[in-house]
């Protein structure tokens, strides 16, 4: 699959965004989970869940219909397709995984699957939930 100059530079300034905050990207996050000494990078799931269902209404326009499990270990971010409407956060991932996996099932739920993975639209959307995730973080750490 062929992605495009537009959604790659969108990657690029999303990578950017994750690296001068302190964080490892996704496809960082994703090579060192293949390594058997992969260390995860734990992310709050309660800040995970409310993140996760901000971007879906500001997305779609509707509730969040998802009821949040906590997982852990080698598996995604997804929705769980043996139990309608659970969707999986793996607390293990870290951020950029978690934007970037989420972000493709927003992706998927506005354009009902009719566009690619990976193009603009993909990217300027997991964008968006990217700058939040990071400004909700940034909030947190000045209240500490």
């Amino acid at each position: 699959m062929k992605t495009s100059k537009e959604s790659l530079k969108i990657y690029k300034k999303i990578n950017g965004l994750w690296e001068e905050n302190g964080h490892k990207t996704a496809n960082t996050i994703l090579h060192e989970k293949g390594l058997s000494n992969f260390v995860p990078s734990k992310i709050d799931y309660k800040l995970a869940k409310l993140i996760c269902r901000q971007i879906y209404k500001r997305t779609l326009q509707k509730k969040c219909p998802f009821v949040f499990e906590n997982k852990t270990g080698r598996r995604h971010n997804w929705r769980t397709w043996s139990k309608k409407n659970v969707y999986n956060i793996n607390t293990d991932t870290g951020w950029a995984c978690l934007t970037h996996d989420f972000s493709h099932w927003m992706h998927h739920e506005k354009y009902n699957g009719s566009k690619r993975p990976h193009c603009a639209e993909h990217a300027a959307l997991e964008l968006r939930m990217t700058k939040l995730v990071i400004e909700k973080l940034s909030k947190l750490k000045q209240e500490v």
